[in-house]
Formats: C-alpha cells, sequence, structure tokens
C-alpha cells in the first residue's frame, strides 16, 4: 500500500464551496511548489465541516518533516495568517488506504 498524508481544514459547512476554490487557486500550488503529490480525495466519508485532501509519500517517515517544513514556509504562514476562508486550524494524519 502507498503511504498517504492527509490533511485537513476545519472551515464552517457553508462555506466549503468558497474554501475549496481558495485552497485549489492558493494553497494547491504552494504545496505543488514544495514537492506534494496530491493522491486523489479521500474515499471515507468525511464530516461535515472537514475538508480534506490526501497526498501520496514514500515513507510514513517523511510526514513530520514535511509539516515542519510548511509550518515554518513564510508563504504557508500567510494563507493562515490573513488570506480568507484559510483557517488557522489544520491537522496532518497519516493513514494507510
Amino acid at each position: 500500500m502507498t503511504p498517504l498524508a492527509r490533511l485537513s481544514f476545519w472551515i464552517p459547512p457553508d462555506k466549503t464551496e468558497i474554501f475549496g476554490r481558495a485552497y485549489t487557486t492558493l494553497a494547491l500550488p504552494l504545496l505543488h511548489a514544495r514537492g506534494w503529490q496530491e493522491a486523489g480525495l479521500p474515499q471515507r466519508p468525511t464530516p461535515p465541516g472537514v475538508f480534506s485532501r490526501l497526498f501520496a509519500v514514500a515513507r510514513p517517515e517523511q510526514i513530520p518533516p514535511m509539516e515542519r517544513q510548511l509550518r515554518r514556509d513564510p508563504r504557508w504562514r500567510e494563507l493562515e495568517a490573513g488570506l480568507p476562508p484559510i483557517p488557522k486550524a489544520r491537522r496532518w494524519c497519516y493513514t494507510n488506504f
């Protein structure tokens, strides 16, 4: 199985469409520039208010350094700090699918 990392954002359920557009135009290009490889949408149902995307990694051990590097990236921090509707709350979790 390919190891996957899940990047999840907690957002108001009524803002999902707006957030999805912002994610695609603002966050996703930054993630691609950092070498993150999308692995499709989650196959499991996602609770209301949670926006999740999956990323393929070669080894699970890569996830913590990837997260640290992203958190330190000034461009990502700018997105988190002030460009709505990117929320400040987020979580990484590792899952095998």
